[in-house]
């Protein structure tokens, strides 16, 4: 086997928690109570999701280390449930 360096997003979570995101592994999105811990355990959600990858799986991971990260916002419409209209 061989390492690989893995670029991994972290966003702040709702509950005092950061939300690891591994792009083109979306299923890997995991998280932690710390930085390191959220890490840790996209480390562990990566490398089980490889140990048996799916074909295309291998050409993704070599992706998935970037030099940078560009963070955008947009605006988007998102529907009132019909709950809180009553």
């Amino acid at each position: 086997m061989r390492k690989k360096k893995v670029s991994v997003v972290l966003i702040p979570g709702d509950s005092d928690c950061y939300v690891a995101f591994i792009p083109l592994f979306p299923e890997c999105t995991t998280q932690g109570s710390t930085v390191e811990e959220a890490l840790k355990n996209a480390k562990e959600s990566l490398e089980l999701a490889l140990e048996v990858p799916a074909e295309d799986d291998l050409e993704r991971v070599e992706l998935l280390n970037v030099d940078h990260v560009v963070v955008g916002a947009i605006e988007v419409e998102v529907p009132e449930l019909a709950a809180a209209r009553d």
